[in-house]
């Protein structure tokens, strides 16, 4: 299935704020749009664009994910058209690389590595792209998972050659890009049926920056967190349950301390992940509401 996303909103920062991280502009893009309107969040005190608002053209489908570098340098945005384009968040927002070659389907995700140097893709085609972010070309056509590739995560602050992915085939499957592909050989160095143990689609990921512990949600409404030292088990450490519609988005707060969600339920919500938490306290701390979902993205 093609997870049920939305973008509406501001996109969140993929990196530490410090001072030598640029300022970003706001992004925003409307569901279903084949077009992004960057706004500058800055004005009228001065802010890195050339204008105010900058709509930004280029895809011909609607597009399903976007992701800002770690560096502050670049945006990625995915779509239906089967591209990745890059551009620059400043100025006039440039596109000034396209991602190639394209994949034979929809792209529902990109992420980069926390250097920046590399983009990893999700699509429809069942496959993940591993891309060099400063040529665009693809290095590594990763194939293992059954089904639609619906989400993908790289760790924050670890090195670029290992990341998950979630699939409607029900696996999260872990990748090492080092494994040598062919002759049968994959870049799948574990996997794992996460959700009740079912078929039921992975439609969202997030991974902490120690590779220890991965965060998966899907269409049974709930978050499952996993020990990757342990994926044989294949035993949660926990679940956390409280949306009421299939979760179509994880991110990890900076620290790895919290887990933001958003689900078709129209609502995001505030996780406590740390390793122990008080007795009698509860995971989910803070329910946002007013975030619109559909069935479509």
């Amino acid at each position: 299935m093609i997870p049920k996303q939305n973008f509406a909103a501001t996109m969140t920062d993929d990196s530490e704020h410090d001072s030598h991280t640029p300022k970003r502009p706001r992004t925003s893009v409307a569901p279903s749009s084949t077009a992004l309107t960057v706004i500058d969040s800055d004005r009228p005190s001065g802010g890195g664009l050339a204008e105010p608002t900058l709509l930004l053209t280029g895809h011909t489908g609607s597009i399903y994910a976007l992701s800002y570098s770690p560096s502050g340098h670049a945006l990625a945005s995915a779509s239906f058209d089967c591209s990745v384009l890059l551009w620059s968040p400043y100025g006039y927002c440039t596109n000034y690389a396209v991602l190639s070659p394209n994949h034979k389907n929809a792209v529902l995700d990109v992420r980069w590595t926390f250097d920046s140097s590399h983009l990893i893709t999700a699509g429809a085609d069942a496959a993940l792209g591993y891309y060099d972010a400063l040529s665009g070309r693809r290095l590594r056509r990763l194939m293992g998972h059954d089904g639609i590739v619906n989400s993908v995560c790289a760790p924050r602050g670890a090195s670029a050659i290992s990341f998950i992915s979630g699939s409607d085939d029900g696996y999260m499957r872990v990748w090492d890009v080092r494994v040598a592909g062919g002759r049968g050989r994959k870049a799948v160095v574990a996997s794992a049926r996460v959700l009740e143990e079912t078929t039921c689609p992975v439609t969202a990921v997030a991974l902490s920056a120690d590779m220890l512990r991965a965060y998966v949600g899907g269409v049974d409404e709930n978050i499952t967190c996993v020990d990757l030292r342990k994926m044989d088990t294949v035993r949660p450490l926990y679940r956390m349950s409280g949306h009421g519609d299939t979760i179509t988005g994880l991110e990890l707060s900076p620290d790895g301390n919290a887990l933001l969600s958003h689900g078709i339920d129209g609502a995001m919500r505030e996780w406590d992940v740390r390793n122990y938490v008080p007795n009698g306290s509860r995971r989910m701390k803070k329910t946002f509401l007013g975030a619109r979902g559909n069935a479509e993205r």
